[in-house]
């Protein structure tokens, strides 16, 4: 069964949910302040313009094809595909311990996510999208419901209307729309295949997702407290005090964190066997499982330089998606200049 266009832009739009928001929120407040959502406005404009430079893939192209002709290109994929899902779980398993079960070794914390991940990326990514889809639906709309606990909130921190010179300095929010270029690698299982409409969709959905969330925090008389801490995009949970619907904020932020992880991350890991071409066998997954488990507790012996290590991942990730985004735009004009000439 193939993957509805509907399904693939929610879990575009929510699947890289918690690295969009550990990194936007303290590198846009940190840098512009309370005129931070106006910043993020600023880069809509380029965000629309990359969409429309990629021409998409129509259904039955099956890029795959492509990637294992191209070394590099593959290389590449496998690369971000592997440094994407480890950030990933790193910051979710150390959210979590710091922030709600202290008590817990990490080793475990890691065990379970790893294992949840391992075991879901036996399935095809279609297969991942299609079974992410109600819980990703729920997802959205428990991200919204902190936003109209409006009794802490102050909406004038939101004015006046201004900017300020370090906008440039949040260039890695164009991190986000790129990622989303990294789904057309397996366009060949969606229904009507990977399009620009569906690559724009997805991407100004997750935009105005990113700006709710900078709303909801920018309105927080005590976000700066929290700024400089490891979860500081969480600061909206951890002033929620719950109503009569949701009485603990905790529930909130641990479904969140955890089914967002674990999705991605399978559909990562899913596409990496898919491009090595590895059996779906207990062999293969007890040597991802090691690999993942031995760079994970050697990153936490490092959880004070936890900001640089970030940063540096991130500029990796950026100059590697740029290369992929620059390929699939390459490969969507060639592939649908080949389809117009094969039906002329």
């Amino acid at each position: 069964m193939n993957t509805k266009n509907i399904n693939l832009i929610i879990f575009m739009i929510c699947s890289n949910m918690v690295l969009y928001s550990q990194i936007s929120f303290p590198t846009f407040i940190n840098n512009l302040e309370n005129y931070a959502h106006y910043g993020l406005l600023c880069y809509l404009v380029p965000i629309i313009i990359m969409c429309f430079l990629y021409k998409g893939f129509k259904k039955g192209f099956n890029p795959i094809i492509n990637i294992e002709k191209n070394i590099v290109i593959k290389f590449i994929s496998i690369v971000y595909l592997s440094v994407f899902s480890i950030i990933i779980l790193y910051l979710t398993s150390t959210v979590i311990k710091i922030q709600f079960y202290s008590e817990l070794p990490i080793l475990i914390i890691f065990i379970g996510l790893i294992t949840t991940c391992i075991y879901l990326s036996t399935n095809s990514p279609n297969q991942i999208i299609n079974v992410s889809s109600i819980f990703f639906i729920i997802i959205l709309l428990f991200n919204l419901v902190p936003f109209f606990h409006i009794q802490e909130r102050n909406f004038n921190l939101l004015l006046p209307i201004g900017i300020n010179k370090n906008i440039y300095k949040c260039f890695i929010i164009f991190l986000f729309p790129l990622d989303n270029i990294i789904f057309s690698i397996n366009s060949a299982s969606y229904d009507k295949g990977f399009s620009r409409k569906t690559f724009l969709i997805g991407n100004l959905c997750s935009f105005f997702l990113l700006l709710i969330i900078f709303l909801d925090n920018l309105t927080l008389l005590s976000y700066k407290y929290y700024v400089g801490t490891i979860f500081s995009p969480f600061i909206r949970w951890s002033v929620y005090q719950g109503n009569k619907f949701i009485e603990s904020y905790e529930i909130l932020l641990l479904i969140i964190m955890i089914i967002t992880t674990i999705f991605r991350v399978a559909y990562n890991l899913s596409t990496i066997r898919i491009l090595l071409k590895y059996k779906k066998n207990i062999k293969s997954s007890v040597v991802i499982f090691t690999i993942l488990l031995i760079i994970l507790t050697i990153l936490y012996m490092f959880i004070n330089k936890f900001n640089s290590i970030l940063t540096v991942s991130l500029i990796i990730l950026l100059i590697l998606i740029i290369i992929l985004f620059t390929y699939f735009i390459i490969l969507s004009y060639k592939s649908n200049k080949q389809g117009s000439e094969h039906n002329g």
